[in-house]
């Protein structure tokens, strides 16, 4: 699989509700939800019981296909405690990574099935080079595909 270079990808972090409460998930450790309710009342952040949720998409392109990981039964200070001590952020992160990658490449292999490159071998050989890390394969993918589904639209003749 081919891979974008983790310098061109946005990791975003945030903190969304949790299904469960500290005493539901601490269950058998009836220390567990007492302390985090302490935490809460100390600190009042919205990472004191949350589901920590990790999205990856290159950076800047909202609408691209995304990863995203989740690690729920949270209990930290804050995202940067999440990040720095939760002992989970660098595995999610990876996860994350992993699910954009492969979704990336599916979309990719889907176009193909389309015929969007048509005969474009030689464009499809440039992307599956670029989409090493070496450039910005998702935006030379859409200049190259406008280019060639431009130059296909024009010299189609109408029929009709």
């Amino acid at each position: 699989m081919r891979r974008i270079a983790a310098d061109r990808l946005e990791i975003c972090v945030e903190a969304i509700e949790d299904d469960s409460s500290p005493e539901e998930a601490g269950e058998g450790n009836p220390g567990f939800a007492k302390t985090v309710r302490e935490v809460m009342a100390k600190n009042c952040d919205e990472w004191n019981w949350c589901t920590a949720r990790i999205t990856v998409r290159i950076a800047g392109m909202y609408n691209s296909p995304f990863g995203v990981a989740y690690l729920g039964q949270c209990c930290y200070n804050n995202k940067q405690d999440f990040i720095d001590n939760s002992g989970y952020y660098e595995d999610k992160v990876e996860e994350a990574t992993e699910e954009f990658h492969q979704k990336m490449e599916k979309q990719l292999q889907g176009l193909r099935e389309l015929g969007i490159f048509g005969d474009h071998a030689e464009l499809i050989e440039e992307l599956e080079s670029l989409a090493d890390g070496e450039d910005d394969p998702l935006g030379f993918l859409l200049m190259r595909a406008a280019k060639a589904l431009k130059f296909e639209y024009e010299e189609t003749p109408v029929k009709g």
